[in-house]
């Protein structure tokens, strides 16, 4: 149900000729919905904690007592509330709880099943970090043995981070098929190829964090600036005998969050040079100099998202390298860039599903498999490098295999409309649609019969027939001969 739009009249052919009918639903009196449900965490991994909000509400008219919501992370229940809603009544609850395990994590809150089942479970999945390809792409050695310390840092085990490194001084060409996220540190030059690459690379979900230490963005071909929407480089800002502080735009960032130092503020780094860039309003800055100038900046491409720096790591351009926040900065970098949030998105029900795959999986056996568990077999779009699942008409999670391995999860959700509630009303429509025009029908009745007598009218040899009966009787009564007129 929903209000006509500006438009309505006009999109109808002899207008005033139609009539039109609407279907009233009736209260129900027990019906108490999931309206949402949000992950707070843009970053989940096994040692953090996962924040849920849930936003539950009471749509019936009885007032519901002792009444539980359960929150569970792969089948494991990891939180539960007893509360109590007044008809009408909406309330927000916060669950705090450490995901299970690595990989693709399933999760529902769950409340009790009332007169409207759709609505009382809400599915949800969120990657949990496992493994992360990661390239490294610098002009020379000394431009990747920094990084390649961090973060062997981060993971001295090889446990998780698979890390691959490349010398190019010039980028005429990027292969990134096997990699999640990159760094490209001090880039001297990109061709309208490379630029290509990396496009393909970010829209298919891909991560970027970019070090920009060249001043000339005649070096970089322009697509990377029209298509991307890198900023601009101005020119090389030096701050002489001095330094350029830092601070920090917005302390509620998932960049800035949780973070593992001690005193966040200590650790700022202090940048000597950097270099002076033109922004727009699809750049979110979270550090910038206390000149105004921004210093890490965040936007997308496509599934994409890229952490821009506006200096090197250097110590002849700051002091970042030897600041206890690089570690955990860089930690929370790969995450945000290195994880697959686009393939567990989810999606309104009988609604297609795209699934961008690598080149080294386009050839393999790719089953999907429903919430009610049945398996079908998908084909991929070679040419777009991707499969799309077009059947997902379950409410639940649809798992997808390649090979019989498990790739990716994602869950579909019930359309707004689908929910029960008061969207419109008779006094809505009024200077819409006039009375002679519109009747309201109430599905307390059987609406078929209903529907034919509005329409039709109601028949009426059912009345005669009943008359007929009537009088029947009447005269059969009436015409009993009395005994004593017979004598």
């Amino acid at each position: 149900m929903h209000s006509p739009d500006s438009l309505f009249k006009e999109s109808i052919d002899n207008y005033n000729d139609w009539k039109f009918y609407f279907i009233q639903p009736p209260e129900l009196k027990n019906n108490v919905t999931i309206k949402n449900v949000i992950f707070e965490n843009r970053i989940n991994t096994l040692n953090q904690l996962t924040k849920v909000n849930a936003r539950i509400q009471n749509n019936g008219v009885s007032p519901e007592e002792n009444f539980p919501v359960e929150l569970l992370f792969n089948d494991q229940r990891v939180g539960q509330v007893i509360s109590e809603f007044s008809s009408g009544k909406e309330k927000d609850f916060l669950f705090q709880a450490y995901p299970t395990k690595e990989g693709v994590m399933q999760s529902r809150v769950t409340i009790p099943s009332d007169s409207y089942s759709f609505d009382n479970i809400w599915h949800h999945t969120t990657p949990v970090m496992s493994q992360i390809n990661c390239g490294i792409i610098g002009a020379n050695k000394e431009d990747i043995r920094i990084l390649e310390m961090i973060l062997k840092s981060i993971d001295p085990y090889d446990e998780f981070l698979k890390i691959e490194s490349r010398i190019q001084p010039n980028l005429n060409r990027l292969f990134l098929d096997d990699l999640d996220m990159i760094f490209i540190h001090n880039s001297s030059g990109m061709s309208k190829e490379s630029v290509a690459d990396l496009e393909k690379f970010l829209k298919n979900g891909g991560g970027l964090i970019w070090f920009d230490g060249n001043e000339k963005s005649n070096s970089q071909h322009e697509d990377l600036y029209k298509m991307i929407d890198f900023p601009n480089p101005l020119s090389k800002m030096s701050a002489g005998q001095g330094f350029f502080s830092t601070k920090i735009i917005n302390k509620e960032s998932d960049l800035i969050k949780n973070i593992q130092v001690r005193n966040i503020n200590a650790e700022l780094p202090q940048v000597f040079n950097y270099i002076k860039t033109k922004t727009n309003d699809q750049h979110v800055i979270h550090w910038e100099l206390n000149n105004g100038d921004p210093l890490l900046l965040e936007f997308s491409k496509g599934r994409g998202d890229i952490f821009y720096f506006t200096t090197i790591l250097d110590l002849k351009w700051n002091d970042l390298p030897i600041r206890g926040i690089i570690i955990p900065l860089i930690y929370k970098l790969l995450i945000l860039t290195g994880t697959d949030e686009i393939n567990t998105a989810s999606v309104l029900i009988d609604n297609p599903k795209w699934i961008p795959l690598r080149e080294s999986k386009l050839g393999n056996k790719l089953e999907v498999i429903s919430p009610s568990g049945q398996k079908q077999i998908i084909v991929p779009d070679y040419d777009l490098e991707g499969v799309s699942i077009t059947n997902t008409n379950e409410l639940g999670i649809y798992k997808v295999f390649s090979n019989g391995e498990h790739l990716t999860s994602f869950p579909t959700r019930l359309h707004p409309a689908e929910y029960l509630s008061q969207k419109i009303s008779q006094p809505d429509l009024d200077g819409i649609i006039s009375e002679n025009q519109s009747k309201w029908l109430d599905m307390n009745r059987d609406l078929t019969q209903l529907f034919a007598e509005v329409r039709h009218g109601k028949t009426l040899w059912k009345f005669f027939l009943c008359f007929a009966i009537f009088f029947f009787l009447l005269e059969t009564l009436i015409g009993i001969p009395q005994t004593k007129n017979l004598k």
